[in-house]
């Protein structure tokens, strides 16, 4: 069975796999510092209506004490250090009034600066926001995230160590579900869990803020799909995740 994403047909385990591309850490440029690069948490890279975009949580700008218009897009496999900076940002609110520590912010980057990050980015449509559960008869279903824990707040990179930055940054992939009790939320958010404790699996749940959360499924007529069901705004330790849903987020992306 296969599945499409932005047009690529992949089998549908290789899937998990292939997103991990569009997962990164969340890089902050230092500008007077013998360190080129911080790191504060987890980003989505997406691509929706031909623009380019990076969304992470505002609390991650805020909690590293750094500005929005710091924050790059990197290409880490190259053999030179290459960033590129965002030409706008906007800050998005998701309750009744502007709070840092609930509301997210997305970058949008002009690509044609230099074509090769343009992969970076993955191409979603319209359906491919999901809800959870996804809507449907549905015969299976996983979820799961790519996130880049880290014991500390910011993750310190000189120039020649941006080109592991995955590796230092240490990216796990987590089987994710619906939390099985009703429980009182922040506004907005639906609760998963995890398999086991993030301090079991030798995870911090720091760093898990700005995570994308997606599904693989397959309907009740033996089709599988693919597509983001939202993003990560807070984690604990004993595997809870609160998820802000990919349908209201297509909400606000659709303002911009």
């Amino acid at each position: 069975m296969s599945v499409d994403i932005g047009g690529l047909y992949l089998p549908a385990l290789d899937s998990l796999d292939y997103s991990v591309k569009f997962c990164a850490p969340l890089l902050f440029q230092n500008e007077s510092s013998d360190y080129p690069i911080s790191v504060g948490g987890s980003c989505f890279l997406f691509r929706f209506r031909g623009r380019f975009f990076q969304i992470a949580t505002q609390h991650q700008i805020t909690n590293s004490i750094r500005d929005a218009k710091d924050v790059r897009v990197a290409l880490p496999e190259t053999l030179e250090t290459l960033m590129l900076s965002p030409s706008k940002s906007f800050v998005r609110n998701t309750s009744t009034k502007s709070d840092p520590t609930t509301d997210f912010r997305i970058w949008e980057y002009d690509v044609s600066l230099d074509a090769r990050f343009s992969q970076s980015f993955m191409r979603l449509n319209q359906e491919d926001f999901l809800a959870i559960p996804p809507g449907g008869s549905i015969n299976e279903l996983i979820y799961y995230t790519v996130a880049f824990p880290s014991n500390a707040q910011v993750l310190e990179l000189d120039d020649a160590e941006l080109r592991s930055v995955r590796m230092r940054t240490n990216w796990a992939k987590v089987q994710v579900g619906p939390h099985p009790d009703a429980l009182e939320i922040i506004e907005g958010r639906v609760y998963m869990r995890c398999a086991d404790r993030l301090s079991e699996m030798g995870l911090s749940p720091d760093g898990f803020s700005g995570a994308p959360v997606f599904a693989v499924y397959q309907t009740a007529d033996l089709q599988c799909h693919f597509g983001f069901c939202g993003l990560i705004t807070h984690g604990h330790e004993d595997g809870r995740l609160a998820v802000f849903p990919a349908p209201e987020l297509l909400a606000s992306i659709r303002t911009l």
